[in-house]
């Protein structure tokens, strides 16, 4: 018997808690996710910018960003339940309030992508006549910087530009055929 009023009491004592701290939880929840907007849009903001190389997002960026969007129309849900809420549903909506402050502080550990945000594409579409071009002056850099190289008082060569746009390749590139100097 004793047993069964623990369990009753510690039942009891936690819907209390929750339809105590429904308030407090709501601005705490509210303040977690105003922390998944910012970085929501950092990740957006981000990942346009490497879109333009030409790359595609991740499907786990697409799936985070779906769920976050997803995670807002509940928050939304809750905010307008929690107006109209009576008292004996109080409890109930603490839990559910609770529940979503641990899913939204989930949604922002994952949503750092240490590996980055896109992945290598296609080439995009519409940007064919754009590719020639940049490939002559790829071809006319590479000749450059052969030059130079052969030059002994040049002793390094850097190669600087934003991610995605070939960096990697031209060096590899200019390795390859200027090997035999070396």
């Amino acid at each position: 018997m004793e047993y069964v009023i623990n369990i009753l009491s510690n039942f009891i004592a936690e819907k209390f808690n929750h339809h105590q701290s429904l308030g407090e939880n709501m601005n705490k929840l509210k303040k977690k996710f105003e922390e998944l907007i910012c970085r929501k849009e950092d990740v957006k903001s981000k990942m346009q910018v490497e879109l333009q190389a030409g790359k595609q997002p991740k499907k786990e960026v697409e799936l985070w960003l779906a769920n976050v969007e997803e995670i807002n129309e509940e928050r939304e849900r809750i905010e307008n339940e929690v107006k109209e809420v009576r008292f004996f549903r109080r409890a109930s909506l603490g839990v559910h309030v609770a529940e979503k402050i641990q899913e939204v502080e989930v949604l922002l550990q994952k949503g750092i992508f240490i590996d980055g945000l896109v992945v290598d594409g296609d080439t995009p579409a519409g940007t064919e006549e754009i590719l020639p071009t940049t490939k002559g002056a790829v071809e006319t850099e590479k000749d450059e910087n052969s030059e130079c190289l052969r030059n002994d008082d040049i002793k390094r060569l850097e190669v600087h530009g934003i991610g995605g746009i070939g960096n990697t390749h031209v060096t590899n590139s200019f390795c390859h055929v200027n090997s035999i100097n070396f």
